[in-house]
């Protein structure tokens, strides 16, 4: 595993000429440019305005009133094909009642949540 996949979570590692492999690089455009248009995503240009918006946003903490301090909130929304998994994991408990489960997915497809201190 590399550093990026480890720290950033979101990896693409591909060798591929556009002339051998003209769809793959248009499948890779297409989502670089739907991950860079996706409202969830701001600028970051290392500004001192930039850096209190990051500090707010690591530090948002929402404790219960039993003085719990590692008890936290987020703002979690699965994308699309995150869902997808979701509603058959779902189907897999209601309708067979397997709890036992196992996702295979690549890195940088969202199977685990970070939690920064900042």
């Amino acid at each position: 595993m590399s550093n990026a996949a480890l720290t950033s979570g979101l990896e693409w590692n591909v060798k591929v000429t556009e002339k051998d492999s003209f769809d793959i690089i248009t499948k890779f455009n297409a989502t670089f440019e739907t991950y860079w248009n996706d409202e969830e995503f701001t600028s970051y240009t290392g500004s001192e305005q930039d850096e209190q918006k990051l500090k707010i946003a690591l530090k948002k903490e929402d404790f219960n009133n039993e003085g719990d301090d590692n008890y936290f909130t987020f703002d979690i929304r699965p994308y699309y094909y995150q869902k997808e998994i979701l509603e058959q994991l779902q189907a897999e408990r209601k309708l067979f009642n397997r709890y036992k489960n196992l996702i295979v997915a690549a890195t940088g497809m969202g199977k685990t949540i970070d939690i920064l201190s900042f």
